[in-house]
């Protein structure tokens, strides 16, 4: 099976980089939009049932191509970072006040 479980989906790719691939995620819920109208989403990983907020790297790529990169897996990966934003869990987001995180580093 594909993998992508634990935290970030990779968890660790070198310089923040985290597997945002579509195509590795299930159960996606859109949660709302960011203020640059990337979608801002609960998902999990394949293979795990922990679930996340963030992003989609194909939306992301569309918008800020320099925020996403090819791993040589062949997947696409997000440096949240340069979007001014963290991979969080659900319940933490849940736990935090469950706001859509406001941020304005990436223009349309």
């Amino acid at each position: 099976m594909r993998g992508g479980g634990g935290f970030g989906g990779g968890g660790g790719f070198r310089g923040g980089g985290r597997r945002s691939d579509i195509a590795l995620k299930h159960s996606i819920v859109q949660l709302g939009y960011l203020a640059n109208g990337l979608g801002y989403y609960r998902f999990s990983y394949l293979g795990s049932t922990k679930a996340y907020v963030g992003v989609m790297a194909q939306e992301v790529e569309r918008v800020m191509p320099e925020a996403v990169m090819r791993g040589s897996d062949g997947y696409l990966r997000v440096f949240y970072d340069k979007l001014g934003l963290k991979l969080r869990t659900y319940s933490d987001w849940l736990s935090s006040g469950a706001n859509i995180p406001a941020q304005s580093e990436v223009s349309r």
